[in-house]
């Protein structure tokens, strides 16, 4: 068994010990690694360092993946959506504003 197919195992297995989807599993640590990284290098959420390493494991996840055997290419890009995207919604959320005064409030 080669790397790539014992990594693809591994997720297999905790999707099967979870009970989770594998596609439940990539939302849920996209968002682990952005909060994981924010508070770790201690920067705030619109920084672009939590949400650029969500973005560098989920391209070295489906690198990886790529290398498997059951490649898919579809499936692939749906893996770095689900892993990408709240975390990319909540960084452009959380990005400051213009003061209440320019707003007129």
């Amino acid at each position: 068994m080669t790397l790539p197919d014992a990594y693809a195992a591994l997720k297999r297995g905790m999707s099967d010990a979870t009970g989770a989807t594998e596609e439940l599993l990539h939302v849920h640590f996209g968002l682990l690694i952005f909060v994981a990284a924010a508070l770790l290098l201690r920067r705030r959420m619109h920084s672009n360092w939590p949400v650029g390493l969500v973005w560098v494991f989920a391209l070295g996840n489906e690198a990886v993946d790529y290398f498997a055997a059951e490649y898919d290419a579809w499936l692939s890009l749906l893996d770095v959506v689900n892993t990408v995207l709240w975390p990319t919604v909540l960084h452009f959320v959380a990005r400051p504003r213009g003061s209440s005064r320019a707003l007129g409030n």
